[in-house]
């Protein structure tokens, strides 16, 4: 209990307006400055009200105060909280998330900013993240391609914000994202009418299977949905592609087209329709990561084995080659060896091929007389038109008549004498000697243009 210091009385009264406590005894003010609930205003220089005191928050222990303009200013770390949770709060409204899920992800931001974990990320990313490990606790139908659209920024910057967060706040009880959180959501958006429940349960049956499969591992929810949705409504007898629902489940078609090749390649995958409805497989298939990795080892072996066969057909192929051209040594040695030694034999009679006798290759070559007789008629008759323009052109050549009508050689003229005149006009007469003398032209008038010549 307190006392005053001066006189040691413990009657003691507050007043809870000016914020003191004073003895009644001896009137002295035993406690001044304490936090007080009232409210009280004043008027500023200008005219405009202001509130006197501080206010204090239940979360924090230093009050915000007032600077000189009349505004409110308070620690940095609660501007960036009170940013944080008006920013989950508009993100939140845009998806549809409840009040409290909101809280819950302003608490791990609260944690994450006490470890100094929001450095170098937008704090957009940073609470998208927080709210999104809300939901995943939560097991709502939420996904991280939904929070990038609110916020307007890549989808992979929010991944990778969610799990470095996850890692740093040690949150491995984080549940993994089941396909089937998100079936429901997907299969309202594909229009299948009355049929949408029956679709849904066939959808839900093949995302179990895929998941006894080992095909939702490691994976994106949203490509198993869209390959269960493209099953379950063929199944129902609607026509629905891959192209189709990538517009739904925000991913490409190329993706849920790998998700249906590798439940092709599963025991479930080889069975009927009526079968799949009907019977559940025990046995599970082998991963998909599993299968490429032992398909890219046996490949890998025949490469080796192929190799190594290349390889003997190598050493096969040098070796011959080593062969041949050791023989063509060999050769060659023995021919410069002939050339250096003197080697004569003595010719064969011309007209004594008895010693050819013996040798079966060479009989073969002669013809017998029936053989020659035929092919001399059959060369005859081939030859037949040839033969005749020689005939005809011996008897020309016999009769002379080939001779008179070839073309004498075409003689040359003899050269002309050089002419040497005096004067043009001898010059003139004595070119006129020489040549004929045509009737085309007046000599008179020639031999009137010089002192009279004799041109005849």
């Amino acid at each position: 209990m307190k006392t005053c210091k001066e006189c040691g009385s413990a009657s003691l009264e507050a007043l809870e307006a000016a914020g003191t406590t004073y003895c009644v005894d001896c009137g002295v003010v035993v406690e001044e400055n304490a936090i007080v609930s009232e409210v009280t205003f004043g008027e500023a220089s200008n005219g405009a009200a202001t509130c006197h005191g501080q206010l204090i928050s239940y979360e924090n222990t230093r009050g915000r105060f007032r600077n000189s303009s009349g505004y409110l200013e308070s620690e940095s770390s609660e501007t960036t909280i009170s940013n944080a949770r008006q920013k989950a709060s508009e993100i939140a409204s845009g998806l549809k998330i409840a009040s409290h899920l909101t809280e819950q992800a302003v608490a791990y931001f609260k944690l994450a900013l006490r470890k100094n974990l929001t450095r170098g990320r937008r704090s957009e990313v940073t609470v998208s993240a927080c709210l999104y490990i809300a939901c995943r606790y939560k097991k709502t139908s939420h996904m991280l391609i939904d929070f990038s659209d609110i916020v307007q920024a890549s989808v992979f910057s929010i991944g990778k914000a969610f799990l470095f967060l996850r890692d740093a706040l040690n949150l491995q009880d984080l549940p993994i994202v089941d396909p089937s959180f998100y079936m429901a959501r997907f299969a309202s958006l594909c229009d299948f009418g009355d049929e949408t429940k029956d679709v849904l349960t066939t959808a839900m049956r093949l995302a179990k299977r895929m998941g006894r499969d080992w095909m939702v591992e490691g994976r994106r929810p949203a490509g198993i949905c869209g390959a269960c949705l493209v099953l379950a409504a063929r199944i129902h007898h609607f026509s629905r592609s891959p192209e189709d629902l990538q517009i739904v489940v925000k991913v490409s078609a190329t993706t849920i087209k790998k998700r249906l090749i590798e439940f092709s390649e599963t025991p479930s995958g080889q069975l009927t329709v009526g079968e799949f409805l009907d019977v559940d497989l025990e046995d599970a298939a082998d991963p998909p990561a599993f299968k490429r990795a032992r398909l890219f080892e046996e490949k890998e072996k025949e490469q080796q084995e192929s190799s190594l066969k290349s390889s003997a057909d190598k050493e096969f192929v040098d070796s011959q080659k080593s062969i041949c051209e050791a023989l063509r040594n060999e050769i060659k040695e023995f021919l410069d060896t002939c050339k250096e030694q003197d080697i004569t034999e003595e010719p064969l009679p011309e007209d004594d091929l008895s010693i050819l006798d013996d040798d079966d290759e060479i009989k073969g070559i002669f013809l017998d007389e029936d053989e020659v007789k035929v092919k001399t008629e059959f060369w005859m008759d081939e030859n037949a038109d040839y033969l005749d323009a020689q005939e005809a052109k011996l008897r020309r050549e016999a009769l002379g008549i080939d001779q008179a009508s070839k073309k004498r050689p075409r003689r040359k003229n003899a050269p002309k004498p050089k002419i040497s005149a005096d004067t043009p006009a001898e010059a003139a007469a004595q070119y006129l000697k020489q040549t004929t003398m045509s009737k085309k032209i007046n000599y008179d008038v020639i031999n009137s243009l010089f002192d009279p010549v004799d041109f005849n």
